[in-house]
């Protein structure tokens, strides 16, 4: 991986690269790149956890959920996952609708995108079908259904801004002629984020820095453009702007994951580490209904999954083992909701794209 970022690094004009490119690299690089190869990462042996891989009760409440819509004929029978990771969500799902409501289980069609082959390779379930990049699957079409993604926006490659002496600079990545990586600053040239930071009015006070995420506004009208009517579920962590404007977020939010440690550091162990940040709802929301994805709700994951009935999981067991499969459950239940619990950082951002459902609709279905 640094031989890769080296050559890039030489070969540009300033001899240094945008935290994008570099991101873009150390993630997604066919061979090198941290999510692209043979290795485990997600899950207890890997680097970081996801609320799929806590407990498949997180499935099963979606399942159940899905299911709703799709029963009350809301949306088309069809589900697109974006960042399928190693299958454990959809295999919740799938296992949990097939259970209570196998009459729309068999009109259901899945689709998983997922980049990493290696991913793939390990998501292997002849229920689904999986596409390997977002345009192999939207390109030529109008969705219908339902687009669900958990800690996907997160892991899009970001730009860094920072304010210093009063002035914006773009923060880049170059290389020492020890090989070892850097950071380095430019005044601040890349109209698109300067219109970034006008149209959603991002200032910045001395030292502060924030990440810009363009490719997260790309996306999000790339996904209003090839969808006709559709609820789109996004779980993510992230801020909305008074959270943004708090002191501990001076110093942004990027960072890595490596071995389930906390790395602040981002150009530590480059291509063998998750990098990732924490996303701006409230751009997501406002770019969202500026293309046409109403919001119909946004809360804490928490919150969400209490209203959404994950108590209804819980299961009467007598047996004392507190590894048999009933205790686990009904651990895993209480840990979602708990305060201070995984949940508890995480919000659930849900839109709508010609529908016309209204929050009360909403709630009375969520409630159910």
């Amino acid at each position: 991986m640094n031989d890769i970022l080296k050559q890039q690094i030489r070969n540009a004009p300033r001899q240094c690269i945008t935290y994008a490119a570099y991101m873009n690299t150390v993630l997604y690089h066919p061979q090198c790149g941290y999510y692209m190869k043979e290795r485990e990462k997600i899950g207890r042996n890997g680097d970081f956890l996801t609320t799929s891989h806590y407990s498949p009760v997180f499935g099963k409440v979606m399942a159940r959920l899905f299911a709703r819509l799709v029963e009350q004929e809301i949306v088309a029978p069809e589900i697109c996952e974006i960042g399928g990771g190693d299958g454990a969500f959809f295999k919740a799902v799938l296992d949990e609708w097939k259970e209570m409501s196998p009459n729309t289980y068999n009109s259901l069609r899945y689709h998983v995108i997922e980049k990493s082959p290696d991913h793939r390779e390990r998501a292997e379930d002849g229920r689904v079908q999986f596409h390997d990049h977002l345009m192999a699957f939207f390109d030529h079409r109008s969705f219908h259904g339902i687009i669900f993604s958990n800690e996907w926006f997160d892991a899009l490659p970001v730009h860094v801004v920072q304010k210093l002496d009063g002035a914006l600079y773009e923060v880049f990545v170059s290389m020492t002629e020890h090989d070892e990586l850097i950071e380095v600053y430019h005044p601040l040239a890349n109209e698109e984020i300067a219109e970034y930071m006008e149209v959603y009015d991002v200032t910045l006070s001395e030292q502060q820095r924030i990440e810009i995420p363009l490719v997260m506004l790309e996306m999000i009208t790339y996904l209003a453009e090839h969808t006709e009517r559709a609820m789109v579920f996004t779980f993510d962590y992230g801020y909305v702007r008074e959270e943004w404007e708090t002191p501990e977020r001076h110093s942004g939010s990027l960072r890595g994951y490596f071995k389930h440690q906390l790395v602040r550091d981002p150009l530590k162990h480059p291509g063998d580490m998750d990098l990732t940040s924490h996303i701006p709802f409230h751009t997501l929301i406002e770019k969202g209904n500026e293309e046409g994805l109403q919001l119909v709700d946004f809360l804490r994951q928490d919150q969400f999954l209490a209203e959404a009935g994950l108590l209804k999981l819980l299961v009467p067991t007598a047996n004392p083992d507190p590894f048999s499969r009933e205790s686990k459950q009904n651990r895993a239940v209480r840990q979602l909701v708990m305060d201070g619990g995984i949940s508890s950082y995480f919000h659930v951002c849900l839109q709508q794209k010609g529908l016309s459902l209204t929050s009360e609709e909403w709630k009375k279905l969520l409630h159910q």
